[in-house]
């Protein structure tokens, strides 16, 4: 594996001298920066998003500024943004199986206090880890305005299928 530096002198090689140094140096710590959190986060996807906001008071909704993500694969790590700017503002992770649900509702809970947020929407695909413990983010999560929605039925196309996985009321 290459170490930083080599890296870097071996992009700024490949730019050639028509490419300023500065963008040699921006391209190679861009590569570097994917390269190396590929390797830390490891193969994932995303099981669940949160969308965390303020509520009409005559309403049934979420006006969402922050998003919060859960990804699940060879580590389970929970990441937040802000929808004003798409920036992180917050990753808690890995995270232990049996502790996945409270250090989200945590996490989810901690963004509401500091913005003064009342109202949080989780979506929670079929097979991801938060499913065994919906009736506890509940519990995590008293006093705020709070929807848990579960997939009713799902069209899944896998590279390891020759036919799609079909699950509830979504027709093939």
């Amino acid at each position: 594996m290459a170490t930083p530096s080599s890296v870097i002198e071996m992009k700024q090689v490949e730019c050639g001298p028509q490419v300023a140094k500065e963008t040699c140096n921006v391209l190679a710590n861009t590569i570097e920066l994917k390269q190396l959190t590929d390797i830390l986060t490891g193969v994932a996807a995303v099981t669940a998003i949160v969308l965390l906001g303020r509520c009409h008071p005559n309403e049934v909704s979420v006006d969402p500024e922050f998003i919060v993500r859960f990804w699940e694969g060879d580590s389970a790590n929970w990441t937040a943004h802000s929808l004003a700017d798409g920036s992180e503002v917050e990753k808690r992770g890995p995270v232990a199986a049996e502790e996945i649900t409270q250090e989200g509702c945590g996490l989810v809970g901690a963004i509401m206090s500091r913005a003064g947020l009342d109202s949080a929407a989780f979506s929670i695909l079929g097979g991801s880890s938060l499913e065994r413990d919906i009736a506890v983010i509940g519990q995590l999560l008293p006093g705020i305005n709070l929807h848990v929605l579960t997939t009713a039925g799902s069209r899944v196309y896998s590279q390891w299928r020759d036919s799609p996985l079909v699950k509830g009321c979504v027709q093939s």
